[in-house]
């Protein structure tokens, strides 16, 4: 609204017989270029306007020319002035951005509205939607997501990583990360391998659980028992004939 009153104010400053300045400082440069083309008419309307080793049509009747600017910008272009200029015509009437013209588009204002609430509404002009119809296939249960969307993962936005630069947390530098530090790298020191710790007794894994010697083989624990249940007996046997000699006694 109020645009079209600021343009009105920057018109009204031209010069009577004026354009607005863009078109004036195109039509001189158009006007310069003209100066090289070289003309040539049927007789009639129709003019063949050459230009280096381009050839264009001008038709003065109906305000149109081959090179197309002519058309788009309403303003002449070379092959349009040179043309004009062999039928002796003033070139410079042509232009249609006139103080008179611009003056007449910017007549009309739009005038002021009240807000919102204060609008008239009538519900039977109101429009309704339009009836769905059944497509052809089975629906689709979820939505197809476009490439750039953010992706929801336990309860977190997770963003898009492109654009972003790598940081290394280590020593704070860019385009790599911890693990390809090589800072981090020099001031390591080797280490040695440890071996597997044996498992905890008390508690058998399951794997050792039905766990069989191999042939061949004799368990350490079970010869050390069986090495020590003769002389066990042995002590016991000796222990109860004192007891029985005794209460014989």
């Amino acid at each position: 609204m109020e645009r079209l009153a600021v343009k009105e104010v920057v018109v009204r400053k031209w010069k009577d017989d004026g354009f607005s300045p863009k078109s004036e400082l195109l039509f001189i440069e158009y006007l310069k270029i003209s100066k090289v083309c070289k003309v040539s008419g049927n007789g009639n309307n129709g003019y063949e306007v050459t230009e280096g080793a381009d050839r264009h049509i001008v038709n003065l009747r109906e305000r149109k020319c081959t090179y197309r600017t002519w058309d788009l910008t309403r303003i002449p272009c070379p092959h349009a002035i040179k043309a004009m200029e062999h039928k002796k015509m003033i070139p410079k009437k042509e232009i249609d951005y006139s103080k008179e013209a611009s003056l007449a588009v910017y007549k009309h204002k739009l005038q002021p509205v009240r807000g919102e609430p204060f609008l008239k509404y009538d519900h039977l002009h109101a429009i309704e939607p339009p009836e769905l119809v059944k497509l052809v296939g089975r629906p689709n249960l979820m939505r197809e997501r476009e490439k750039n969307e953010a992706i929801k993962r336990q309860g977190v936005w997770k963003q898009i990583r492109k654009g972003k630069v790598m940081t290394c947390s280590n020593c704070g530098e860019q385009n790599h990360n911890a693990r390809g530090c090589e800072k981090a790298k020099q001031g390591k020191q080797p280490t040695k391998k440890q071996g597997k710790q044996p498992a905890k007794q008390g508690k058998e894994t399951g794997r050792g659980k039905n766990r069989q010697p191999r042939r061949g083989l004799v368990d350490e624990e079970k010869l050390q028992t069986s090495t020590a249940q003769p002389h066990n007996q042995h002590k016991r046997v000796s222990l109860n004939m004192l007891l029985l000699a005794a209460i014989f006694q």
